[in-house]
């Protein structure tokens, strides 16, 4: 994650996050939801990735909506 990369808030559920950067990788499938894209997210401290299914906003199969690509955040 880079410092140069400003956070976007996104919700997952209930909470709302900081999320940096989306990468297409491993498809999710989760009942009637899937993607490929996977998002840089820092929630209670932590940095990890999450797949576009659990972020709201956003099409299946689709970037999440105003978070930037990879090449925004090297």
């Amino acid at each position: 994650m880079s410092d140069a990369c400003r956070p976007t808030g996104v919700r997952l559920g209930r909470e709302y996050v900081a999320a940096y950067c989306q990468v297409l990788a491993d498809r999710v499938v989760d009942g009637p939801y899937q993607n490929a894209y996977w998002v840089e997210v820092a929630a209670r401290g932590q940095v990890g990735w999450v797949s576009a299914v659990y972020v709201r906003g956003g099409d299946d199969n689709q970037p999440v909506p105003g978070i930037p690509g990879p090449d925004s955040c090297v």
